[in-house]
């Protein structure tokens, strides 16, 4: 590393250092030299909580372990080079990927279900992020968590995929809406969200995504007997860098988005065509996101990147300064918020000042005054009461409370502490937010 290394714990650097021996691409499989005696375990599975890759952990210690000698010994107190993790922790650890698997295999499952309705009315789409991940990059269902489940489908499709969706018993929460998504879908007995996208950014990020051509580039995969689409490896990981360094701003999901980048890269090695990687990240105007998103990956997971590609972007280099910065705030989880770039995505394209004074009341009014019906779903009255009339102004002033006060009151005050002196990570999110300065 060019730039200053970071003060972690033995018990972090051990996690890092099963991940690099994973996506190193090295074919160690060694253990590297840890005093394990001496490590607190529970700082280990904590820790691998929080950085949201203790299935994932499981899965390589597992593989080690078992790689190590053909006869393996006791795994708590094992000699012979072996290294001694304590059997409780294993176990406890291996909870976490049984049930993250449990739950995926009953989402895939659904999945299929949903496919094989759209497939009948004529209508496709493409796994996006976990759904796509856990079984057909990781190729385990159980090494890689889904907070919940994301489709792409074509936007002169979105009418139909939403009424198919209602009529299998799915009911939507119109409280929770996006800039390119439909309002989430929940179900009582299947999946507990799922959301609908009909491109992968907002139009008010400015930036030039040709989502006809992702379509044009899709792989088709086998889902329990269903044929599903995913992106190409190229594409792949040109939105996971966007979803993790932009629109998240490296502040969302630990260590995972980049374990999903280094998976991606692992897996397709000899598939990725790197110069059009490069010129696609060049036509969207993503270069300073993808290449951040790699280097981050090679630094923290070893992972193989061409120096062409990784050193720096087509206009300017990459400061070792954000690099540096980007790491500390993924592996800490404690950076300052960037106000400027935190305003609800509810407001990136239809408030967005940009937007002339009457669209921007016709979007609040709209957004105020649903119908009755999903009134009372969202609050879950009768539809046939009365109250229902009187939860527009609870409506009223909990959109005003929750988009409003919380986020532009913390704006002012953000300004009024942080005038005169800098905060950490503030850097780093003007970097984020800004366009390359030579494009």
């Amino acid at each position: 590393m060019n730039h200053e290394p970071l003060t972690l714990t033995p018990e972090e650097q051990f996690i890092l250092a099963c991940l690099r021996s994973e996506f190193s691409g090295s074919g160690n499989t060694d253990f590297p030299a840890f005093d394990y005696e001496s490590f607190d375990w529970d700082r280990v599975y904590k820790k691998s909580i929080q950085w949201r890759i203790a299935p994932l952990l499981y899965k390589i210690l597992e593989k080690r372990i078992k790689s190590s000698l053909k006869n393996c010994p006791p795994l708590e107190g094992a000699g012979g080079g072996q290294p001694s993790i304590p059997k409780h922790f294993l176990e406890k650890i291996k909870v976490k990927y049984l049930i993250t698997c449990v739950a995926n295999n009953a989402i895939y499952k659904d999945l299929a279900e949903i496919s094989e309705v759209f497939s009948k009315a004529g209508i496709q789409f493409i796994l996006l992020k976990g759904s796509h991940l856990a079984k057909f990059v990781y190729q385990d269902p159980g090494m890689r968590p889904m907070a919940d489940i994301d489709i792409l489908v074509k936007k002169d499709d979105l009418q139909k995929a939403e009424e198919l969706l209602l009529q299998m018993g799915y009911y939507q929460e119109h409280d929770k809406i996006g800039p390119f998504h439909l309002p989430y879908f929940l179900h009582q007995k299947r999946v507990k969200s799922l959301e609908v996208h009909w491109t992968i950014a907002s139009s008010i990020w400015k930036f030039n995504i040709n989502i006809e051509g992702l379509w044009e580039r899709v792989k088709a995969v086998r889902n329990n007997g269903s044929e599903m689409l995913v992106f190409s490896s190229e594409d792949l990981l040109l939105y996971l860098s966007l979803h993790a360094v932009y629109q998240h701003n490296l502040k969302a999901f630990g260590l995972i988005p980049y374990c999903d980048i280094a998976s991606t890269i692992h897996r397709f090695a000899h598939g990725i065509d790197w110069d059009q990687l490069k010129q696609r990240a060049h036509e969207w105007g993503i270069e300073k996101y993808l290449y951040l998103a790699l280097r981050i990956s090679h630094e923290m997971l070893g992972v193989c990147v061409p120096d062409h590609i990784s050193c720096a972007t087509q206009s300017e280099p990459l400061n070792e300064t954000i690099v540096s910065e980007a790491i500390n705030r993924i592996l800490s989880i404690k950076a300052e918020k960037a106000t400027y770039t935190d305003i609800p995505h509810l407001f990136y394209e239809d408030f967005h000042p940009s937007k002339s004074l009457m669209k921007r009341m016709l979007f609040a009014f709209r957004r105020v005054f649903i119908s009755p019906e999903k009134l009372a779903a969202c609050y879950k009255l009768p539809t046939n009461s009365l109250l229902v009339y009187l939860y527009y102004f609870v409506r009223f002033i909990t959109l005003i409370y929750r988009y409003f006060i919380l986020h532009y009151a913390y704006l002012i005050l953000y300004k009024l502490n942080y005038k005169k002196e800098p905060v950490y990570g503030e850097k780093l999110d003007l970097w984020l937010l800004l366009p390359d300065s030579k494009k």
